[in-house]
Parts: structure tokens; C-alpha cells; sequence
């Protein structure tokens, strides 16, 4: 896919690519926050709330940060949502108990995360070109999966020997990577368009207004399902840690289950699958890859209510890595393969808002659902709800491309 970059593109392409990696991999030691909560006296309520309120700002900023970055610098807006990201996390030092400070940061955290991904996302969505846009980003989903995989697994080890005060210290110093990766960009706006016809990229003097570009009929099903598939994700990684601990205390496990055999080995079966075989999205067809994974990501859902052991935890996790290792970026190219170029920043937005949002909604529901009904039966309603989206995904897109519908 390089080869199909020219110079500049390709090195401001790779220097974002590290600088995901470091930024993922600063924000994925929250995975292991749920410790922290019960630490400072919460319990699956108080963890629900703490990531669900993140969708505030992915409700918020992550389309506005599509929307800016086809307006303004997107270099400028990605290096702020960095900071933000990494100032309120450093920030946590000052939290001791169940205050609103706790809320009022992870807001701040998630709108710097929201802003940095959405404005990220818009940049990549200009440069890769069409033909390699599924393989573009799932070189870009490989290394935020890289950095997610060893960030989690820092954060535990961490943790165990270092204490909490040192965990949010190393989320801080790992961000501050993104930050100089990012500031060796160089580019202002997205000036490539590559593989793209001039006379397409062309802006015209009609203003489309915001809502009108991206609600159209041809994005409804693809925003439904990366609205499932998120938080069918989010729900995973963010209460796995809290589901392994409960196994013990329940003496469910004959041992203590460390998340280490499950959130990093998951993320880096997600990172080598999209490696090596990255390119076979864009051959073998997206719908396809869509159609058949999605099944096998809701089965995995299921699997995890039976872990026991530690081999069980790292099969599960291996099995969800290559379930849900395609469905990112060939569900993101479906999407943006069907937007304008001069809307491709505000679906951008929305998809990372949709993502984003549905990532830390679901928790929302699924903490107090675990707290009144237990974990087993939350995992059974979050697989059946992967397989009612699916469900529906499939009978917009028949309806879409129906004969009847297109003659009219």
C-alpha cells in the first residue's frame, strides 16, 4: 500500500501510525481503572457509570472534530485532543475516593480521546487511497490494537508492583509519545486525496449542510452496526477484568485470573491478523468478511461465560481477536467507501462518534446489569444484541439494494 503513497503521505502516514500506537496504548491502561474503582470503594454500578459517562463527549466531539478537520489543521487539532488526553489522566493522582472529581476527568479524558481519533481518522481517510482503504486502515487499527496490547499489559504489571500512583504515570509518559510523533507531521489540512479523480475531489460551491451529508440512506446500515460492534467490543474489554476477578472471589477459578491472559493477548491476535492478512479485506469483499465474523464475534461473547482456568482465558481471548479482527476496518471501508470526498471528514466523525460512544454507552446498561443480574447473564445480552444488529444490518441492506427500491 505504501507504494501507492508519495513521499510526504507516506512518512506523515507512518509518523501517525506511531503516534496511534502510543496514544492507544497510553489510554488502554484505563482498561485496568475498573481496579482502581473497586480500590477506592466501587463496585459494578460505580463502574458502569465512571465509563459510561465518557459518552458525553464522543457524543459531542468526535463529530466535531470530523467536522474541524476539514476546515482547520488537523495536526493542531490531534496534538489538543492528546493533551487533554494525557493532562486529565495524570490528573487522577489528585482522585482518593468516589467524588465527582472522578466523572468531571474521565469527561475531559474521553473528549481528548474522542477529538485525537475522529480528527486521526479524518487525516487517514484522505491520504490512503481508495482501492487500499480497507488495508490502510487496518494497518492503522493493527498498531492502536499494538499499543492497546502492551499499554493493558504495563498497567497490570504496574499495578501489582508498583501501585496506582505509578499506573497513572505511565499513562501520562506513554501519551507524551503521541505527542512528539505527531508534531513532526507535516501537514496543516488534508491536501491528498490519493488515488482519488481530481474532478471528484473537487468542492463545489453548494454547501451541504452537516446533517444532510451524513444522514443518507446508504450510511444507516453501516452506523447501526459499528454502533453494535462497539459496544459488543467495549463492554468486553472494559469488564473482563472486574468478570475475572469475580470468577475468584466466587471460587469459580481455582486461581486468580490476571487480565493479562486475556485483554493483551486479544489485542495482539486482533494486530497480527489485520498484519498478515490485511490485504485479503479489500480482495475477498468487505461484506462478506462482515457477514461471516460477526456471527463468530457474538459466539465469543458467549465463550467467555465459561472461563475457568487460565488456558481457557487466553483461547477466549485468542478467538476474540480473530472474531472481531476484520470487522473494524472492513466495516469503517464499506462506510467511507460509499461518502463524498468533501464529506469524508464529517463521516469520519460520526464514525469514531458512533464507535466511541457505543465503546463506553453500552457500560451504561451493562454495569448494573452485571450488579442486579449477574455477569453471566449480561455476557447472554450483550451476544444476543451482536446478533439482533447483525440481523438487521442484513435486512436494511436488502431493502437498499432491493429492485423494487432502486427503480424508485
Amino acid at each position: 500500500m505504501l507504494s501507492h503513497l508519495n513521499k510526504k503521505d507516506k512518512r506523515n502516514y507512518l509518523l501517525i501510525l506511531v503516534g496511534t500506537a502510543f496514544h492507544f496504548g497510553s489510554i488502554s491502561y484505563m482498561f485496568l481503572l475498573p481496579r482502581f474503582i473497586r480500590h477506592i470503594g466501587g463496585n459494578e454500578n460505580h463502574i458502569g457509570f465512571i465509563f459510561g459517562i465518557a459518552i458525553i463527549p464522543s457524543l459531542l466531539v468526535s463529530p466535531l472534530g470530523g467536522y474541524l478537520s476539514d476546515k482547520m489543521s488537523g495536526k493542531k487539532l490531534a496534538i489538543m485532543g492528546s493533551a487533554i488526553t494525557i493532562l486529565s489522566t495524570l490528573s487522577f493522582l489528585f482522585v482518593s475516593d468516589l467524588s465527582q472529581l472522578i466523572y468531571i476527568l474521565r469527561i475531559l479524558q474521553g473528549s481528548g480521546h474522542a477529538l485525537f481519533f475522529a480528527v486521526v481518522f479524518s487525516i487517514l481517510s484522505h491520504i490512503i487511497p481508495e482501492k487500499n482503504r480497507a488495508e490502510g486502515i487496518a494497518y492503522f487499527a493493527v498498531c492502536a490494537q499494538i499499543g492497546n496490547s502492551i499499554g493493558a499489559f504495563l498497567a497490570e504489571q504496574i499495578i501489582n508492583n508498583l501501585g496506582y500512583n505509578c499506573y497513572f504515570i505511565g499513562s501520562f509518559a506513554m501519551g507524551l509519545m503521541t505527542i512528539g510523533m505527531l508534531s513532526l507531521v507535516a501537514v496543516s489540512r488534508q491536501e491528498s486525496d490519493a488515488g482519488i479523480p481530481a474532478e471528484e475531489t473537487k468542492i463545489t460551491a453548494e454547501n451541504d449542510g452537516y446533517f444532510s451529508a451524513i444522514l443518507k440512506r446508504n450510511y444507516v446500515s453501516g452506523f447501526l452496526l459499528i454502533l453494535v460492534l462497539g459496544g459488543g467490543y467495549g463492554t468486553v474489554i472494559q469488564f473482563v477484568t472486574p468478570y475475572l476477578d469475580y470468577l475468584y472471589r466466587s471460587s469459580l477459578s481455582v486461581q486468580q485470573i490476571p487480565a493479562s491472559l486475556f485483554i493483551p493477548p486479544a489485542l495482539i491476535t486482533v494486530a497480527i491478523s489485520r498484519l498478515l492478512l490485511s490485504k485479503i479485506t479489500d480482495h475477498w469483499g468487505r461484506n462478506k468478511i462482515i457477514l461471516a465474523n460477526f456471527p463468530l464475534f457474538a459466539l465469543t461473547i458467549f465463550f467467555i461465560t465459561i472461563i475457568r482456568s487460565e488456558y481457557a482465558a487466553l483461547a477466549t481471548a485468542i478467538f476474540f481477536g480473530l472474531s472481531y479482527g476484520f470487522l473494524f476496518p472492513a466495516l469503517n471501508a464499506v462506510i467511507l467507501s460509499r461518502a463524498e470526498v468533501r464529506h469524508r471528514g464529517k463521516i469520519a466523525g460520526i464514525l469514531v462518534m458512533l464507535f466511541d460512544s457505543s465503546f463506553y454507552g453500552f457500560a451504561f446498561i451493562m454495569g448494573p446489569l452485571a450488579y442486579r443480574i449477574g455477569y453471566f447473564k449480561m455476557f447472554y445480552v450483550l451476544a444476543a444484541i451482536m446478533l439482533a444488529g447483525l440481523l438487521i444490518y442484513i435486512i436494511i441492506e436488502k431493502v437498499k439494494n432491493s429492485p423494487a427500491r432502486n427503480s424508485n
